[in-house]
């Protein structure tokens, strides 16, 4: 069983049967209401005929809310009709601890968001599977870096319990790589606005990205022409994108995701006040120019794998500062080609992550069920309520078992730690060789 590619034999058809079936199994057992809810109330506002922006709640840029209506386009032949509902039963939880609304999505809506989801989880293993192969020409490692990244127990949190469309975004930052890599600066500029346009993390890779596209040319003086295409490319999408908010008269709502959801970046800290908002993104700012600077400066045979080093680092920087458990999706594709294809050190904040992030990730507990109790017969609401009362209260001091899965967030920041150390001890053992190397040379 195996395609002309390569691609497909039997231990990633295992891998896909596998990691499909997890998500299947935990997507209908889980879904975390609060962010779900809102995708229900956007798409039932585009059934009516509605601006992305006529009602509140939807604070990301356009092309999310065009995917919903894609979606929701997909699902009507499954007669998806239920999208969710306020449910009287929780009303005793709302505004509590985990509970933010009532508004429950049902699990047909939940399931048809989160099955687009699911096939973006596959494309961006396949993205990695086809890297990893075409730098080592070693199936086995692309195989085995293909289950790392399909399976990887953080981006099945992030789709199937969470709901959250932090894939997408990861999906078009590996591909627009792929494509700088590939020379393909026009498309790579495209997919790399796509990226930026749905979650803004991507946008810090810019320097390093251009200083690629540079350093690969610079013999070739074809460097700022290649620039400049990825930059038409990038800014085509964007009007793309905004020109039907812009006869809608809703531009500026439209790019109200650069500032409403700054504060997100607190994760488990909640909200942090706008100064020090500014602060921390001026500091991932010079630091992404940094790494853009020693991109530019770089003399390696190997530059792709400096690239793809760079942008793991990159995004490890981006995420120093503690992070919501999905948006860790965007380092794990990058992370696993570097364990996989540079050094196995990298072992270690892997593990870390797909330990801590998932666990952080469900700390809301027994939320990520009311949409299971609300609409099917596997769990009753009451009995969900109760666990979610349960797990609000004090077993000792201040300490609740929403606390104790939170703790898990150390293990998150100590993976994210452990990548960016092994990334500096890896380029300072190459510096001293290649200067041992010089210094032979010179004897």
């Amino acid at each position: 069983m195996r395609s002309g590619n390569g691609f497909l034999c039997w231990y990633t058809a295992i891998v896909i049967a596998v990691g499909l079936a997890a998500r299947i199994v935990l997507g209908v057992l889980f879904t975390y209401p609060d962010d779900v809810q809102s995708w229900a109330l956007t798409i039932a506002n585009i059934e009516a005929g509605g601006g992305l922006y006529d009602l509140g709640g939807y604070n990301y840029a356009p092309i999310w809310g065009y995917l919903l209506a894609v979606i929701d386009l997909i699902g009507e032949p499954f007669g998806v009709s239920d999208l969710g509902q306020r449910l009287v039963e929780t009303l005793v939880v709302e505004n509590g601890e985990t509970v933010a609304t009532t508004i429950v999505p049902s699990v047909a809506l939940a399931m048809m968001v989160k099955a687009a989801l699911f096939v973006c989880d596959l494309a961006v293993s396949y993205l990695v599977w086809r890297i990893v192969m075409d730098r080592t020409d070693d199936r086995n490692k692309a195989n085995l870096a293909f289950a790392l990244s399909f399976l990887c127990t953080f981006v099945i949190t992030a789709s199937s319990c969470q709901g959250m469309f932090d894939t997408i975004g990861t999906l078009f930052t590996v591909l627009a790589v792929m494509l700088f890599m590939r020379d393909r600066c026009f498309l790579g500029g495209m997919c790399f606005a796509c990226a930026v346009l749905l979650k803004m993390f991507p946008g810090f890779l810019v320097f390093v990205l251009i200083a690629y596209i540079l350093v690969k040319h610079r013999y070739d003086g074809t460097g700022v022409r290649r620039v400049l295409e990825a930059a038409a490319g990038a800014l085509i999408l964007a009007a793309i994108v905004f020109v039907p908010q812009v006869f809608e008269g809703t531009l500026d709502e439209s790019l109200s995701f650069l500032t409403s959801r700054a504060s997100d970046m607190g994760g488990a800290f909640g909200d942090i006040l706008s100064i020090a908002t500014m602060v921390l993104y001026a500091v991932i700012l010079v630091a992404s120019v940094y790494l853009g600077h020693r991109m530019y400066m770089s003399h390696m045979d190997d530059l792709d794998g400096h690239l793809l080093s760079l942008v793991m680092l990159c995004i490890a920087v981006v995420f120093l500062f503690p992070a919501n458990a999905q948006y860790l999706v965007l380092l794990a594709p990058f992370l696993v080609i570097q364990y996989v294809t540079e050094d196995a050190r990298y072992k270690l904040p892997l593990t870390l992550l797909m330990i801590g992030v998932p666990v952080f990730a469900m700390s809301s507990g027994a939320v990520n069920l009311m949409s299971l109790g609300g609409f099917t017969d596997i769990i009753g609401i009451d009995t969900v309520v109760s666990m979610v009362e349960w797990f609000d209260t004090e077993l000792f001091w201040i300490v609740t078992p929403m606390v104790i899965l939170k703790a898990f967030w150390v293990l998150e920041y100590a993976g994210i730690i452990a990548a960016i150390w092994i990334r500096r001890e890896i380029s300072h053992e190459r510096n001293e060789a290649w200067h041992a190397k010089t210094s032979a040379t010179d004897l």
